[in-house]
């Protein structure tokens, strides 16, 4: 039996593939685009309470990362200075996992194997393409181009990566978050 080309079921093909991305682009964009979706967490996660900041100026912080996020990022490195003790590595880890697919975090201020293994990524290192590399395979962690993050938590203790940044940047594949006090 010979089959004919039936135009309802093309239709509908078409229209059911048009509504799958529809929806995945609005799951994606809401969520970026509302912010008060982001202002109902700060309550939920009980940022102020943990971190000692108050709910304005995380709503204005996260604001600010959500934009550099949305208009920046692919150019340049976000830092976030403060001083000790204010919640910045707080803000960040909440921003990078809700925002991210994956990320790696890298505290220079602790003096742990993962964090001389890291140290190592940088002076060990032909290029930085190799970098990244060995820091993905030191954290174990799969960094996606366009979805994924690398924090440098207390970054002013490891001269060596604050200078990298601009060629990592340059490299354009991962967004970079440093922060000092």
């Amino acid at each position: 039996m010979r089959k004919t080309f039936d135009p309802i079921k093309c239709l509908n093909i078409v229209l059911a593939i048009s509504l799958a991305v529809f929806i995945l682009t609005l799951s994606i964009a809401v969520p970026i685009l509302v912010r008060p979706f982001y202002y109902m967490q700060i309550d939920q996660l009980a940022i102020p309470a943990v971190s000692g900041v108050s709910k304005e100026d995380c709503k204005k912080a996260y604001d600010e990362m959500l934009d550099w996020k949305t208009n920046l990022a692919d150019h340049y490195a976000l830092l976030v200075e403060g001083a000790r003790r204010v919640g910045k590595t707080h803000l960040i880890e909440r921003f990078v996992r809700s925002e991210y697919e994956s990320h790696i975090y890298i505290d220079f201020s602790h003096k742990d194997k993962l964090t001389r293994e890291s140290q190592k990524a940088f002076t060990e290192a032909a290029n930085i393409v190799e970098t990244l590399e060995r820091l993905q395979t030191i954290h174990r962690v799969s960094l996606i181009p366009g979805r994924s993050c690398v924090v440098f938590d207390e970054v002013q203790r490891f001269p060596i990566a604050r200078e990298a940044i601009k060629q990592l940047v340059a490299n354009g594949k991962y967004h970079y978050i440093e922060s000092g006090s």
